[in-house]
């Protein structure tokens, strides 16, 4: 091969690479247009699922309410106003134990219905909320755990450590009970699982309360 032909190879195979560079410039930029919708796409998509999040939240919460002002309205002598305190002391409660305001909600109708009395069902919930984070189980399930002890159950006051006694009532049981757990939220809240709970708590009354701006909003 003559050095002419060398020179005419290489300016031809540059032709060819420069025709190949352009073809992908403009692919890649193609790209990128379409990656930009994607995540155009999916950032209105993630807004969107946000919002029925906040509604669904919202709309729990709201139900949850309801249903509490409604087994105080079956309590003799409860106020329209002793209901509104009850509701602040659900969201104290929800706010310093980080359990779900229907959770306590949910605890504290099922006390009322049981006892028929306010300051007593507030006072089993909150020693419930105690053991709960002492066995580590559910506010529903230490509720049940209570209610069976407050009637006197061998099988459930035995794992606290408590023998049945002739005289002994719910009440005197219940606050046996306290004095073994209390202070157990307090330490559970100091853990790294007890940290995120209340992080998922603030982030869930955020929610909550975005819900309720946009709960006109039609979820589907």
């Amino acid at each position: 091969m003559t050095l002419q032909e060398l020179v005419l190879k290489i300016k031809g195979d540059t032709t060819h690479a420069d025709k190949s560079l352009a073809t992908l410039e403009q692919a890649t930029k193609k790209f990128g247009t379409i990656v930009k919708t994607v995540i155009a796409g999916v950032a209105v998509k993630a807004v969107i699922d946000f919002g029925k999040e906040c509604i669904n939240a919202a709309s729990e919460a709201e139900t949850a309410e309801s249903l509490l002002r409604n087994s105080l309205g079956n309590v003799k002598g409860i106020t329209d106003k002793l209901k509104d305190s009850t509701v602040a002391w659900v969201n104290e409660m929800e706010s310093s134990k980080s359990f779900d305001d229907s959770e306590i909600s949910a605890a504290l109708q099922r006390m009322i219905q049981k006892t028929g009395d306010l300051g007593k069902a507030q006072e089993i919930t909150s020693i419930a909320m105690e053991v709960a984070r002492n066995k580590g189980i559910d506010l529903a399930s230490a509720t049940s755990l209570l209610d069976t002890a407050y009637n006197g159950s061998a099988k459930a006051l035995k794992q606290f450590g408590i023998e049945a006694r002739e005289g002994a009532t719910g009440m005197d049981y219940l606050r046996e009970i306290q004095d073994k757990v209390k202070g157990s939220g307090d330490a559970w809240a100091k853990t790294l699982e007890g940290q995120k709970a209340a992080m998922d708590t603030t982030f869930g009354n955020f929610k909550e309360t975005v819900g309720g701006v946009l709960m006109p909003w039609p979820p589907s």
